[in-house]
């Protein structure tokens, strides 16, 4: 069974943090929905019997591919892959499907398995590092 856990960046001190995702509709503003994580495993100053929802930044979401990288490293959708110590791809959720596709090298759209990130090791992600996402020449 795949294990099924997001991360996103917390609103309070900018950490990432792991596990169930949810967005909440609060009524004080239906247009506006937050995004929360409940982090697994719990923190470290949170109650067990009460689990609590960290609120994340909306826009740092990312899914668990199930997949780990070259070193074991977990991938997650945003993660900037590097094959042959040269060639960076990022990771996406695209028509139901992980997919990567090229940053320096001319841009192709893949879905990935155990034997595509078996060569490959996580770099960065582009939340953190979007220098990674430029293109040399």
């Amino acid at each position: 069974m795949r294990d099924i856990k997001f991360r996103g960046i917390m609103i309070d001190n900018g950490e990432w943090v792991y596990g169930f995702y949810t967005e909440i509709e609060h009524n004080d503003d239906k247009s506006h929905i937050h995004a929360y994580i409940m982090p697994v495993p719990l923190l470290e100053n949170q109650p067990k019997d009460k689990p609590a929802l960290v609120e994340i930044d909306p826009e740092t979401v990312g899914q668990y591919t199930g997949l780990k990288d070259k070193n074991g490293v977990e991938i997650y959708e945003g993660d900037t892959l590097r094959l042959d110590g040269y060639w960076d791809e990022v990771v996406t959720f695209n028509g139901g499907s992980f997919t990567v596709y090229g940053v320096n090298y001319p841009p192709c759209d893949f879905v990935i398995d155990r034997s595509h990130v078996a060569i490959r090791e996580v770099i960065g992600n582009i939340h953190e590092n979007a220098d990674l996402l430029t293109k040399e020449e």
